[in-house]
């Protein structure tokens, strides 16, 4: 079969390899379509552990192919979404329903082969039913929705708040649509690239602002006014985004940290944690999630088409790698068409 293959950090290829057997309470799947995400990248430039060598991705729909009968409600030929990792089932966090936080932890396309391959083996209890209705490219962006899904019900956000989400990535543009279906009332949306941002108004944001613009800043604190910012999303993961949450909150506002830090911030603003009296949410993963996800995309309340810049061939994978983390185009959601 073809797979994607990363040998080490920025040297990845095209290969063949054996069709994977699957073992005990494992299933077949025929991957159709797989996004790239800001992990994969990360994982492809060095800047996350991985276990060379291995196959990328993680973010996927898929056909079941080979399924033992009767297990977790699945068949063969189901069209099936998965979850990007899972627990070890004997630690401490695993007994306790918490595999979220397992030492352990099994993650495609980083401990364990991923799903940028014409068949993969994944459990079959991190897969779930994709009902009629739901596009195979939709379906992909699946796991960015419940982890965005996770980050909004721990940083509890309610009717009425009004938030600040840096970053207009593919998560951050989820992450609008969500917070505008938990009831905020305003959601500003803050990013580099202009394109980015008009689909942000599109999908639900009231205002925008460009960050390489002078005094952006001050822009964003004009718009909230004196009171500040109730909860403030970061969704860039850049070494300065972190402060700059800090200095928008109000006091006794919410962070949510979401994106995936690859270096330490240049600072760290502690003594605005105790002045203000801040609290900082971690939120990793969709746990629990999957199905909320799910429904949203299949009622048509969260909009992924739009997301999709560029459609592509595992052949043309390892360059659209490359461009991304060059950074030479802009590639908003890239999506593997196997």
């Amino acid at each position: 079969m073809k797979a994607i293959i990363l040998e080490a950090p920025k040297r990845i290829r095209l290969s063949f390899l054996p069709t994977p057997k699957r073992r005990k309470n494992e299933v077949l799947i025929e991957p159709k379509t797989v996004g790239i995400c800001g992990t994969d990248v990360s994982v492809y430039s060095g800047n996350l552990p991985v276990k060379y060598p291995i196959v990328l991705g993680h973010e996927y729909c898929a056909e079941i192919v080979d399924i033992d009968d009767n297990i977790y409600g699945l068949k063969q030929n189901d069209l099936v979404v998965g979850e990007g990792s899972w627990g070890c089932g004997a630690c401490f966090f695993c007994l306790h329903g918490q595999f979220q936080y397992c030492e352990k932890q099994r993650q495609l396309g980083r401990t364990v082969n991923g799903v940028m391959s014409e068949f993969a083996t994944v459990p079959g209890a991190t897969l779930h039913n994709l009902p009629k209705g739901i596009s195979l490219e939709e379906a992909q962006s699946i796991v960015t929705i419940a982890t965005g899904l996770r980050a909004v019900h721990r940083g509890n956000v309610a009717v009425g708040n009004r938030l600040l989400i840096l970053g207009s990535g593919h998560a951050g543009l989820i992450l609008t649509q969500l917070c505008r279906i938990a009831g905020a009332s305003l959601v500003v949306v803050t990013g580099t690239r202009r394109e980015r941002l008009k689909i942000a108004r599109k999908l639900g944001a009231d205002e925008t602002v460009t960050i390489d613009r002078k005094s952006w800043e001050d822009k964003v604190k004009k718009i909230f006014g004196d009171e500040g910012v109730d909860i403030v999303i970061d969704a860039a993961g850049r070494r300065d985004s972190l402060n700059q949450a800090i200095d928008f909150v109000k006091r006794g506002g919410t962070i949510i940290e979401f994106g995936t830090y690859t270096s330490k911030p240049d600072r760290f603003e502690a003594p605005q944690i105790y002045k203000k009296e801040i609290t900082i949410i971690g939120s990793k993963g969709g746990a629990f999630e999957y199905e909320k996800a799910i429904d949203l995309v299949h009622q048509k309340r969260v909009k992924i088409s739009p997301l999709i810049s560029h459609r592509i061939s595992l052949k043309e994978t390892a360059e659209i790698f490359k461009q991304i983390n060059e950074g030479t185009r802009d590639i908003l959601r890239a999506v593997i068409e196997i």
